[in-house]
C-alpha cells in the first residue's frame, strides 16, 4: 500500500512537471523574480498602453530580443512598430519579460504597471494614447531587484520613486513575502499530514521559515553580481540546498521516523510548493 502511495504522488507530480513545461518554455523558476513598477501619473484616463523600451545592442537587449516572440494581439500598436537609436518595445517582443501594458489604478492616483522575470537597468518608457499617439521618456538606471519609477505623463518625465512611493513598495514586497511563506506552510503541512507525521509539523514550519528567508536573501543577494545573468541555475541550487538543510533538520528532530521517509517527505513537499508557485506566479 505504501509502495502504491508514493507511486501515485510521483505520478502526479511528473504530470504538473510536464504540463507547466509544455505551456511555458522559459519561465523556469518560482522564486522570487526581479521586478519593475512603473507608476503612471497625470495621465488624461486609462485608456493608454505602455512598455519599456530596451537599447536592443545593450547586453540585456541581445539577450531578451534572442527570445522575440511574435505577438499579433498587439501589432496595431504604433509602440509595437517603434524603433528609434535602437531602442525597441520589450514587453510586447521578448517571451523574457512579462508585463501589464495597460495600468491598474491605485491609491496614489495613478496607474500601475508591473513588468517582471527579467527587468532591464536602463531603459526608457514609451507611452501611446487610444488615437495612437506617442511619447517617449527619458532614460534612467535602476539596480533594484525590486525596482520602481514614477512616469509623469504631462511632464513626459520618468523618475525614481519618491519616499512616499518607495515605503508602499516595500510593504508591498513584505507582504508579498510573507504571503509566499504561508503558501509554503499551508502546502508543506498538507503534505505532512498525507505522510502522517503531523505531530511533527513544529520542525517543519521552523524548518520552512528559515529556508525562506535563506531563498529570498541569497536570491536577492546574487541579483547584485554577476550571478544575475544566470537566476534560473541559481534558483535552482538553493532550492537543492533547501532540501538538503530541511532534511538534515527533520532528521535531528525526527529521530524516530524512517530517514527515507523523511527524505521522500522533504522532496516532494518541495517539488509541491515549488510548482504551485511557480503556476501561482506566472
Amino acid at each position: 500500500m505504501k509502495s502504491n502511495k508514493y507511486k501515485n504522488i510521483s505520478k502526479i507530480i511528473l504530470l504538473m512537471f510536464i504540463i507547466i513545461n509544455s505551456s511555458i518554455v522559459v519561465n523556469a523558476d518560482a522564486g522570487p523574480k526581479p521586478s519593475l513598477t512603473i507608476y503612471v501619473i497625470n495621465s488624461p484616463n486609462d485608456d493608454y498602453y505602455l512598455d519599456l523600451l530596451v537599447d536592443e545592442k545593450s547586453g540585456f537587449g541581445e539577450f531578451i530580443f534572442d527570445y522575440e516572440e511574435r505577438d499579433t494581439k498587439w501589432e496595431h500598436l504604433k509602440l509595437y512598430q517603434y524603433k528609434n537609436d535602437g531602442y525597441r518595445a520589450a514587453c510586447v517582443h521578448s517571451k523574457m519579460v512579462h508585463g501589464s501594458l495597460q495600468g491598474t489604478d491605485n491609491e496614489f492616483n495613478s496607474y500601475k504597471h508591473s513588468f517582471g522575470y527579467k527587468v532591464p537597468h536602463e531603459f526608457k518608457v514609451i507611452y501611446e494614447d487610444a488615437q495612437g499617439n506617442i511619447q517617449v521618456s527619458n532614460k534612467i538606471k535602476s539596480n533594484n531587484f525590486f525596482a520602481s519609477a514614477v512616469y509623469d505623463y504631462k511632464k513626459n518625465e520618468l523618475q525614481r520613486m519618491s519616499k512616499s512611493f518607495i515605503y508602499y513598495h516595500n510593504f508591498n514586497i513584505t507582504f508579498s513575502f510573507i504571503l509566499r511563506l504561508l503558501l509554503t506552510l499551508i502546502v508543506e503541512l498538507i503534505v505532512l499530514r498525507y505522510f502522517k507525521l503531523i505531530k511533527r509539523k513544529t520542525p517543519v514550519i521552523l524548518a520552512n521559515i528559515l529556508t525562506q528567508i535563506y531563498l529570498n536573501v541569497l536570491f536577492v543577494a546574487s541579483y547584485y553580481t554577476f550571478l544575475r545573468q544566470y537566476s534560473i541555475i541559481v534558483f535552482l541550487i538553493l532550492e537543492i540546498s533547501i532540501i538538503f538543510i530541511e532534511y538534515n533538520i527533520y532528521k535531528k528532530f525526527c529521530r524516530y521516523e524512517s530517514k527515507n521517509y523523511l527524505l521522500r517527505y522533504t522532496i516532494i513537499a518541495n517539488i509541491i510548493t515549488a510548482l504551485l508557485g511557480y503556476w501561482i506566479a506566472f
